[in-house]
This record gives structure tokens, sequence and C-alpha cells, in this order.
């Protein structure tokens, strides 16, 4: 037992500890950005993958691509894909440039 019969932490030991808890989490928290970055991009280059084989299957039965966001050329759902910018990432996805022989995908962070 400590002097007077009491028990507990000392303000010194009570500061080492929020000190090492901080410098812990000074380094712990750019590592977890930098991996929920990663984990936005990977799931981004998955999507794209989905909209280019999309497109793809579009292309070889209509010998044309198709704008998803267009309703005049794509009424519904031409590619069968859920809508990617209502994902819980905060990515956005274009198909832009569409022709009856080309199309860019792009994914914005």
């Amino acid at each position: 037992m400590a002097r007077g019969g009491r028990s507990g932490f000392t303000l010194g030991e009570v500061l080492v500890v929020v000190v090492i808890i901080g410098i812990l989490a000074s380094i712990a928290l750019p590592q977890f950005h930098t991996t929920v970055t990663r984990g936005y991009w990977n799931a981004a280059q998955d999507i794209l993958q989905t909209i280019y084989s999309g497109e793809q299957v579009y292309e070889a039965a209509n010998d044309t691509y198709v704008d998803p966001a267009n309703p005049v050329t794509c009424p519904g759902r031409c590619i069968y894909m859920d809508d990617p910018n209502v994902a819980n990432i905060p990515v956005t996805y274009t198909v832009e440039n569409v022709s009856a022989t080309t199309f860019t995908a792009r994914a914005t962070y």
C-alpha cells in the first residue's frame, strides 16, 4: 500500500501513459489513412473493371458503346450494374466521350 493507506496512480504515471498513447496514435493514424485510401482505390478499380466489362458486353450486342448516364441512349440499366456513385466510398464515377468505337470511364476521389 502507498503512504497513508491510499492506493492509485500518481499524476506523473498518468501523464506518462497519456504521452505514450499520443505517440502511438500519431504513428498509427497516418498509416490508417493510407490504408483507407488504398481500399477506396482498390474498390474504384473493381468498379471501373465492371463498367469496362459491361460496356464490352453492350458493344458486342449493339456494335456501339453506351453512355449509361444518358437517359436518351440508355433508358433503364444498359450495362446491368448498380449505380456506383451511391456506394459508401467517396469516389465518383463517370463515363464520358462515348462514341461507337470508344469511351472513357473515370474515377475521381
